[in-house]
């Protein structure tokens, strides 16, 4: 009974656009670490730029309509833990693992590649807690898991999707993961898949943050 494109339209729209953004920082630090790379493209250049904007353009919305449907299913909707203690000292160290997971990766791309899908959330999920309107790490703080969870799932779910549909397609993605060739499912490596999780609770940190710089702050 309930749509994000149907009922908040703006908002899809946008997630669309800002998944462009986003997903084209990803493409520029892949410039550095060399992760994948993309073959039978179109050979003329607004060809290949406009079906990168639509491909592009699909990230966050599916993310989100994704862990909306889960929700709505009663998947994780509340999964209660020992509240997390939080300090000033904790948000500092947060600080630091974000500014390492972002760093260490384009020093040496060949041995930290994988910290790239976590850099955000260390980054933005302290200022998230105090500001915006919706934190997993207040959530946390507040004995409940289940969104978190329900993320990490949602991004497991839509990983799993995109490889799929990648595999048969004549456009593709292909990967260069170093240590990680051997065994693959579809395109992906098997370890790539625990990128996925990750990078759906950075694009949730991401879109928290900029909702709440927007105006959308915590009540």
């Amino acid at each position: 009974g309930r749509s994000l494109l149907r009922d908040e339209p703006r908002r899809f729209l946008w997630l669309a656009v800002l998944s462009v953004a986003l997903w084209t920082f990803f493409e520029a630090l892949n410039l550095r670490l060399g992760n994948w790379y993309y073959v039978m493209d179109h050979p003329l250049r607004a060809a290949r730029w406009a079906g990168g904007v639509v491909a592009f353009a699909t990230v966050l919305p599916a993310l989100y309509e994704t862990e909306a449907l889960l929700r709505h299913l009663g998947v994780l909707r509340r999964v209660s833990v020992t509240p997390l203690r939080w300090s000033r000292t904790k948000t500092l160290g947060c600080l630091a693992l974000g500014v390492l997971c972002f760093t260490l990766p384009l020093a040496w791309p060949e041995l930290f590649f994988p910290l790239t899908w976590g850099s955000f959330i260390f980054l933005l999920e302290p200022w998230n807690r105090d500001h915006a309107a919706t934190s997993r790490l207040r959530e946390l703080e507040q004995g409940e898991a289940g969104s978190s969870l329900r993320w990490l799932l949602a991004g497991l779910v839509c990983g799993v999707l995109w490889e799929t549909w990648n595999y048969w397609a004549r456009v593709k993605w292909m990967y260069t993961v170093p240590g990680f060739e051997s065994l693959k499912v579809f395109e992906m490596p098997l370890a790539g898949f625990f990128g996925f999780p990750p990078f759906a609770l950075e694009c949730a940190a991401v879109v928290s943050f900029l909702e709440a710089l927007g105006g959308r702050r915590r009540h």
